[in-house]
């Protein structure tokens, strides 16, 4: 399938007057970047040979040559270096195709960082899902914005999505310290910087504010922020950030507030177009989440990547009477989770499909899969869960993942395991399991509560009653059933089964006799045993408990 992006050739058309000119290696004019990373980054960030490899740091031609090898092996579309640094000796070539550019010393790391992701995503397909919830990043117009803070304020701004992309900044990111102008190198701010935030509370504060928020960062070498959260109503929507060393004047406040509510409104207007071009991809997602044939054919439509990936189902925990509200929580939900999980892979798609929200989420995997993915699937899939839970709101939703499938043609199945999660975890809350319980799951974690729920469904279904040892138990005595319930999920431990309905030992050994007796259980069977146990366990579904 063909990348979206921006070709090397029109990199170089467009920023020759930054010095940008090929340099060495073998020129694929048509190879698409879609990606901008560092050379001190791990190979693997060249996304499948789409990244542009910025060589910062790099100090002479051996660390450059070096570089190239290595950005190479991993298929990277190029890497760029200082022209100074070259010289007019001829370079060691290594084999692949990553191209060398070469840059001018006139232009900064940060500047090129912006200009080659801004035509990157202004040339991406439009189910790409790159964007402030609204406002696409490489918008003309938030740049200006951000330029015009960057004035008021004088300090560096960004723009920036909940969850944490830049999508855009000011001209001025020299003036930030290294923090700010890493994150502005890599579009993202790091998920370290932020931890420590959310720790003090910093979004705890910044999205209950309606007025700027003034702190210093408790991270070596960070410099003082301003923060104004963007949101239109009850809906949180993105912050601007400057990087400033002491509180901002009443001034300085009232223009981050308007310019807060400019962006609110230019992303709301925004959505109002994006919805007429929303319904055909909410019907390709659907047909992806089939499976088969079509999928593969939704697939190209939504340009997602052939690539191993896996469901997500979003439900609310209950249901509101409201029609219109739960549809507007619905979009509400679907845009939140677009906007978090496109910085969790770009190929990401999300849809409301009926009553529940669905992302599919493609995976880069290594080429020789480990018998830890599975594992580290899970692992990973249930951080990202709990991250955008968080940003939804905890206890108002919850979310199910599903099993990475080789390619969208499987996608099916997955969906069947998220949506089975989601119900597992609205069964747990319908029946008062509220504390501690988690709103995200992966299916496999659930998958025994999973199995009583469809054995109790086709038993319904069916109108069949629980047979032997079951039917056989004196229902009528509640004291008995209670006693050996408590006497199997102790597994015979009788001084805590006896404990746990409040009886002297003797008194409970008593009681199991006389259960075993007029029932005619042989409690020594570990059949028996097992049957009870899970035949117990449907008749508390059954009845509701």
């Amino acid at each position: 399938m063909t990348a979206t992006g921006v070709s090397v050739g029109q990199l170089l058309e467009r920023l020759s007057f930054a010095g940008l000119a090929h340099r060495a290696g073998a020129l694929d004019a048509a190879a698409v970047v879609t990606t901008v990373t560092s050379s001190d980054e791990e190979p693997t960030a060249a996304e499948g040979g789409s990244a542009l490899v910025l060589g910062i740091g790099l100090a002479d031609r051996a660390a450059v040559e070096q570089a190239w090898r290595r950005w190479s092996r991993a298929g990277a579309a190029a890497l760029v270096v200082r022209s100074a640094l070259l010289g007019d000796e001829p370079l060691a070539v290594p084999p692949g195709r990553t191209v060398l550019l070469g840059l001018g010393a006139e232009m900064s790391w940060i500047r090129l960082a912006g200009l080659v992701s801004g035509d990157a995503e202004q040339t991406s397909a439009p189910g790409a899902l790159r964007h402030l919830d609204g406002v696409p990043a490489g918008d003309d117009d938030a740049y200006v914005l951000a330029n015009s803070l960057a004035s008021l304020l004088g300090g560096p701004v960004t723009i920036e999505d909940l969850s944490s992309r830049i999508v855009a900044f000011s001209a001025d990111q020299d003036r930030g310290d290294e923090h700010r102008k890493r994150a502005i190198l890599e579009r993202q701010v790091s998920p370290a910087h932020n931890a420590v935030l959310e720790e003090d509370g910093v979004f705890a504060e910044l999205y209950a504010s309606s007025e700027p928020i003034f702190f210093q960062p408790r991270i070596p070498g960070a410099r003082p922020r301003i923060a104004m959260r963007i949101r239109y109503g009850e809906e949180s929507l993105g912050s601007i950030w400057a990087v400033h060393d002491s509180p901002p004047t009443a001034v300085q406040s009232q223009g981050l507030v308007e310019a807060s509510n400019l962006l609110a409104l230019s992303i709301m207007r925004r959505r109002l177009l994006d919805d007429a071009r929303s319904h055909e991809q909410h019907q390709l997602v659907d047909q992806l989440l089939r499976g088969g044939r079509d999928a593969m054919e939704a697939a190209a439509g939504l340009g997602t990547a052939d690539l191993p990936a896996f469901v997500v189902a979003l439900g609310r925990v209950e249901p509101g009477s409201d029609e219109v509200d739960d549809e507007y929580q619905l979009r509400t939900a679907a845009r939140t989770a677009a906007a978090y999980l496109s910085s969790v892979s770009r190929r990401a798609v999300v849809a409301p499909v009926g009553s529940q929200v669905y992302a599919v989420v493609p995976v880069t995997v290594p080429t020789r899969q480990s018998a830890e993915l599975p594992a580290q699937h899970a692992a990973e899939a249930r951080r990202t869960g709990q991250h955008l839970v968080q940003r939804l709101g905890r206890g108002q939703v919850c979310l199910g993942i599903g099993d990475l499938v080789p390619d969208v043609s499987q996608l099916a199945r997955s969906r069947r395991q998220a949506d089975t999660a989601v119900r597992v975890l609205r069964d747990r809350h319908d029946r008062g399991h509220h504390g501690d319980e988690p709103h995200v799951a992966y299916w496999r974690d659930l998958q025994v509560d999973a199995l009583l729920m469809e054995t109790v469904d086709a038993m319904t279904s069916r109108q069949e009653p629980l047979g032997a040892p079951f039917d056989r138990l004196p229902l009528d005595q509640p004291d008995q059933v209670a006693t050996l319930t408590a006497y199997l999920e102790r597994l015979g431990d009788v001084s805590a089964a006896a404990a746990d309905v409040f009886v002297h030992p003797n008194t409970f050994r008593y009681r199991l006799r006389r259960i075993a007796e007029r029932s005619a259980l042989d409690l020594d069977d570990p059949d028996v045993r097992f049957a009870l146990m899970y035949q117990l366990r449907l008749h508390r579904r059954r009845s509701g408990d």
